[in-house]
């Protein structure tokens, strides 16, 4: 469930985040009332959140069947894992895995934080099947935002949270996109070995087009192709030099095309079934693949 609130009251703004995130003690580390502010967005088993509390506070959490990345917007983060001192400012992210003892020792009066709580066994699901990673994921404290892959995954956070883009029936696909983008960010060059990489594409692509409107994920292209999903990316880059979920977007607008043009249906039936969620990002995409808008290709 998406959530979003506003609060001048310690009792009101830990039970937002209690209900967003987890079970957590949150320590006030000045008297004067919060300035708390919530926006999250629920994808299913992936949830964004950007939050700020307005005055410095600690936080005690386990992290309970999920993990934790928290960006800084701006001010800064103080944590302490284990026997680990992190801090975190803009440009870095700090990591926290599931069922392990974390405390926020500090969150500034001006920590402005961009979250994304994955579940923690669906995770480990699309690591094993789609990287060939198995067992517990061995993640890193912390994340620098400045470097590829990370700083495209954080692009794409970035990006869903500020369009509102909520879950609706595209959730899974969305989870999944955000889920593949991190995993490619922090799993170790481990999986089953490729298929060469004109096969794996020709397999993928005439599935693609076969079948334009299902629900692909990234994972499922992979189990398509019989390769891991790094695999795939890269056959995908080195062949025809996009990503999957790019190509599946141009055969979808090419489908959208002849459907439009042979009347089967009015812009916003075509649409959604080849999996355009939004109507809108729908129209921009076709105009820039076409030069008109979809309405313009209907039969007059």
């Amino acid at each position: 469930m998406d959530r979003k609130g506003r609060t001048r009251t310690w009792d009101a703004a830990h039970e937002l985040a209690t209900q967003t995130y987890f079970p957590h003690r949150l320590r006030p580390l000045d008297r004067q009332a919060p300035d708390f502010r919530l926006n999250a967005i629920d994808y299913g088993p992936v949830t964004i959140g950007r939050i700020t509390f307005g005055r410095d506070v600690a936080i005690q959490c386990e992290y309970p069947g999920a993990i934790e990345v928290n960006f800084p917007l701006t001010g800064g983060l103080e944590s302490r894992i284990g026997s680990t001192e992190v801090l975190s400012g803009a440009g870095r992210a700090t990591v926290f895995a599931a069922g392990e003892r974390h405390d926020i020792t500090r969150w500034s009066h001006d920590c402005d934080v961009l979250g994304v709580k994955f579940d923690e066994a669906w995770l480990r699901d699309r690591a094993a099947r789609g990287f060939g990673v198995h067992g517990a994921l061995a993640l890193p404290r912390q994340l620098d935002l400045r470097q590829a892959p990370t700083a495209d995954w954080f692009r794409l956070l970035q990006g869903l949270h500020s369009s509102g883009a909520s879950g609706g029936p595209v959730a899974l696909t969305l989870a999944d996109a955000l889920a593949t983008s991190f995993l490619l960010s922090v799993l170790p060059e481990t999986g089953p070995n490729p298929v060469a990489g004109g096969p794996a594409v020709a397999v993928v692509l005439e599935a693609l087009a076969a079948d334009p409107g299902r629900d692909w994920t990234a994972l499922a292209m992979a189990e398509v192709a019989g390769v891991s999903v790094r695999r795939l990316q890269e056959s995908f880059a080195k062949e025809l030099g996009k990503t999957p979920r790019q190509k599946l977007t141009e055969l979808r607008l090419d489908r959208a095309r002849t459907d439009l043009r042979a009347g089967t249906g009015t812009v916003a039936e075509v649409a959604a079934n080849l999996g355009f969620g939004n109507p809108g990002r729908f129209a921009a995409a076709y105009r820039e693949r076409w030069g008109v808008l979809p309405k313009e290709d209907l039969p007059r």
